[in-house]
């Protein structure tokens, strides 16, 4: 076998192998559930949920929490149903 052709053999071994470890590794490093979003006990982001506006609750808890859309999202939802609000 052509030396050439042996060390482009082991080279593409290598990245694969490099490849397949490095994917395993990142996919246990990733959490395997999300925290749950902070508690809402801010008067302004009821207020805005009574008022129907969602939002606008979302920025204000948003600005409080500094999570992200989703998360917010999710937490003022929780808060209009623990509040009797039919969205």
């Amino acid at each position: 076998m052509d030396p050439t052709l042996q060390s482009w053999i082991m080279a593409g071994i290598a990245f694969v192998s490099g490849f397949m470890l490095a994917r395993s590794i990142y996919r246990l490093a990733k959490p395997t559930s999300r925290p749950a979003p902070p508690r809402i006990d801010d008067e302004a982001v009821d207020a805005a949920i009574r008022a129907n506006k969602i939002i606008e609750a979302i920025k204000r808890y948003r600005d409080r929490t500094g999570c992200g859309l989703k998360q917010a999202k999710e937490a003022v939802e929780q808060r209009a149903r623990e509040l009797g609000m039919r969205r």
